[in-house]
């Protein structure tokens, strides 16, 4: 059986997309030949038409988007249609689309071969295009809507997200996007010393942490303005970012006077990455935002804290509410209030057995719950395409 799978950008650069390589990982696990085509934004890319890298065949579209919304929708056109030439000429028996912007390729593909289509919804993109746009969100809310009636199944990262698809009769799984447990890496008490020393951190500091991307919804300002009501001893470090976020962020933390109390790591590999996480005292998964994608999501952060035994400090919104109330493993703020952020970590500086409850609740429904190791299974059963 050979899979085509379509993705909005490339699958393993500039890092790989976590959802995405799980699936095809499995797929190839199963005996399974796997081709990506990928559309590919950036015009400075060095990246080859074709390509294949430990037996997955790679099929490139490079269109630069244009900024104007009316130019912007017949690229999109353009695109959507030499992504579904690539994958029609893979000849596969079975296509799965990741996000919206390139779910009408997998529809011409599907239609031209007669084969099942998974579509995996990322997040509602209807909702994250309406931050810059209500008539865009409006038009792809529509075509979403279209484009679902040749779709077998729908993956999504939430329940609330899913509720939609349901409506429209669609079999929905909810697949978080959380690591393996085997690809954790072993986190030693020294180890985890050495590593915080190298940031200048002491054995007296509270090190919070916020991981990712530094993504626009990201409550940063709040978070630094709640850094002040904590006591010298709470450092923040900022795990992950690249290389432009880092810098305007590095600029807030000066202007605010914080400089000797936040450090930076810049971008980091996946497994560095994941001990700079485990290094942490407390995790930060705060966003401000009124779209489904800020209120019914939980991020991948939640789950990166979770897996390394890190309590958390969340947004109190739906999806993460939900899970750290279930799981016992952090308490909930309001994003949009410094006092309430720096309060929530109190409670944790004040309670250190609280905290190391929460420590040892983040881990154990990691392994039990959110793991990929149990995602695979709901996977599994989510279409006969991976099973």
């Amino acid at each position: 059986m050979r899979v085509c799978m379509i993705l909005r950008a490339d699958l393993y650069r500039p890092w790989p997309i976590l959802r995405a390589t799980r699936e095809v990982d499995l797929l190839r696990s199963q005996g399974k030949d796997v081709t990506v085509v990928s559309w590919i934004k950036d015009e400075n890319s060095t990246l080859p038409p074709l390509e294949v890298n430990a037996g997955v065949e790679t099929r490139r579209v490079f269109l630069v988007p244009p900024n104007s919304m009316l130019l912007r929708f017949p690229a999109f056109l353009k695109s959507n249609r030499l992504l579904a030439g690539e994958a029609i000429d893979a000849r596969p028996d079975a296509l799965v689309v990741h996000d919206l912007e390139v779910l009408r390729a997998g529809v011409i593909a599907e239609k031209r071969l007669g084969v099942p289509l998974v579509y995996h919804a990322h997040e509602d993109w209807p909702a994250m295009v309406s931050e810059r746009s209500r008539m865009e969100a409006k038009v792809f809310s529509f075509l979403e809507k279209r484009y679902c009636r040749r779709v077998e199944s729908v993956l999504v990262p939430s329940e609330g997200i899913g509720t939609k698809y349901r409506e429209w009769g669609l079999k929905v799984t909810v697949q978080y996007a959380s690591k393996s447990l085997a690809d954790l890496p072993d986190m030693t008490p020294d180890k985890r010393t050495k590593l915080r020393a190298r940031y200048g951190f002491i054995g007296s500091d509270m090190v919070v942490g916020l991981a990712g991307s530094l993504g626009r919804a990201e409550a940063f300002n709040n978070i630094l303005a709640a850094m002040k009501e904590l006591s010298p001893a709470v450092k923040l470090l900022v795990v992950g970012g690249l290389e432009e976020k880092v810098k305007a962020a590095e600029k807030s933390v000066a202007s605010e006077g914080l400089t000797e109390r936040v450090r930076f790591t810049g971008l980091l590999d996946p497994v560095p990455y994941m001990e700079h996480v485990g290094a942490l005292d407390i995790g930060l998964a705060l966003f401000i935002g009124g779209t489904l994608n800020v209120v019914q999501v939980a991020p991948i952060k939640l789950f990166d804290y979770m897996a390394m035994g890190v309590p958390v400090v969340v947004s109190d919104l739906p999806a993460m509410r939900k899970i750290v109330e279930e799981c016992g493993c952090g308490v909930t703020a309001n994003p949009e209030d410094p006092r309430s952020i720096a309060s929530a970590i109190k409670k944790f500086l004040e309670h250190p057995d609280q905290r190391a409850q929460a420590s040892r609740m983040a881990g154990l429904a990691f392994e039990s719950r959110y793991s990929w190791e149990r995602q695979q299974i709901a996977l599994k059963e989510s279409s006969p395409v991976f099973r």
